[in-house]
């Protein structure tokens, strides 16, 4: 995201043209820092993990509904533990 672009959301956001949870400015507003790290070290694939999301919600990948079977959402086997993941 250039400057430019930047600077057009925050004003958006100044006016309330824009809601804050579809601002792209915010999106990480809320990410704790370790995994803020881990993304820019490139520990993750944000284009697959965005991917990911939107078949777990049944979308396909122009946010179309097409139910989970059509997007390919494989269900949880187990439940949450609450154990960390060591990456």
């Amino acid at each position: 995201m250039t400057e430019a672009q930047i600077r057009r959301y925050e004003k958006a956001a100044e006016k309330g043209i824009i809601r804050d949870e579809e601002n792209p400015i915010f999106l990480f507003s809320i990410t704790p820092t370790k995994l803020l790290v881990k993304l820019l070290s490139g520990k993750f694939d944000l284009k697959s993990m965005a991917r990911m999301e939107l078949r777990n919600r049944g979308l396909d990948d122009k946010g179309k509904w097409v139910g989970f079977d059509l997007a390919g959402h494989k269900p949880a086997r187990k439940k949450a533990t609450g154990k960390r993941i060591r990456h």
